[in-house]
């Protein structure tokens, strides 16, 4: 799901040289907490928020603390409280986003830089706003609407994945269950990733087979002789058998896979997945509890 699907597109907004009491007015009026500031052409200069009203309202302070000299808050604040215009009171440069953004990342930049609302702007021109509420609300979205979202815009357009024929996608209740077959690993992670930033899930449980390798260790079986040939033959069958505990992704995968994308290590795979794994005289060993480097 893109910004532009639940961004709203009439946004009041007000220029620099009003007065602080219009922006006071307009916020009470509108219900809002917060005015984007714009020029004469609808370019994005800053924007104006409560926050910058109670600055104003509190007056300025007579002591100055040594953190905000040394950040300069204390600075900021000083101005602002002796503003009389928008232009002085305002917060610039603005934390904003692309209309062909997804949801997930307008979710990640609000969290990330504590803010409520993110302008939305198209060569600097301001062409909606979204806002938590409307983050909210797309996350609050059936489970036939999510699933549709995976199967035409993940799944074919991004990866095209023929549905349903490669992979089934099943929504109960904000939880996906993916499974059937796809080309490479590198499929099945980037798919169970993308899976879990639509806006709506809770969470992903994968059981995609990866054909390429999964195959590849048929075919070398078939050719492979000795104790190395039959430790293939043996992978392969157990495998083709137990197809249902053929799990890349699942719930420790979820996890381990998002602690990760929040730039933090992660454990893979998850302890709670470790199998025993046979190997061939020939081929390396394997470390249970292993951590991904």
């Amino acid at each position: 799901m893109k910004v532009q699907e639940i961004m709203t597109r009439e946004v009041v907004a007000i220029g620099p040289e009003a007065d602080l009491r219009d922006v006071a007015r307009i916020l009470v009026d509108h219900g809002i907490s917060g005015l984007p500031v714009c020029g004469a052409q609808r370019e994005l200069l800053g924007v104006i928020s409560e926050a910058d009203i109670l600055v104003k309202e509190g007056g300025p302070r007579d002591g100055v603390g040594i953190i905000g000299r040394v950040r300069g808050t204390d600075a900021s604040r000083a101005q602002k409280a002796r503003a009389l215009t928008v232009k002085d009171a305002m917060t610039a440069p603005v934390v904003t986003i692309s209309q062909y953004a997804s949801v997930a990342e307008a979710a990640r930049r609000m969290s990330d830089h504590g803010i409520k609302r993110l302008p939305v702007v198209k060569d600097g021109e301001l062409v909606g706003i979204v806002s938590r509420t409307d983050l909210v609300r797309a996350f609050v979205r059936s489970d036939e609407q999510i699933a549709q979202e995976i199967r035409d815009d993940l799944l074919r357009r991004t990866l095209w994945v023929e549905v349903p024929e490669a992979v089934q996608v099943h929504v109960e209740r904000g939880a996906v269950r993916l499974s059937g077959q796809v080309e490479t690993s590198t499929d099945a992670i980037l798919l169970q990733r993308l899976v879990a930033r639509v806006p709506g899930v809770v969470s992903v449980h994968a059981e995609t087979k990866d054909h390429l390798n999964w195959e590849l260790i048929g075919e070398i079986a078939k050719k492979e002789t000795g104790e190395r040939g039959k430790t293939l033959k043996d992978a392969h069958e157990v495998v083709e058998e137990e197809e249902d505990e053929h799990l890349y992704h699942t719930t420790g995968w979820t996890r381990e896979l998002w602690i990760e994308s929040l730039g933090m290590p992660a454990v893979l795979p998850p302890p709670e997945e470790e199998k025993d794994v046979m190997y061939g005289p020939s081929l390396p060993s394997y470390s249970p509890g292993a951590t991904r480097r």
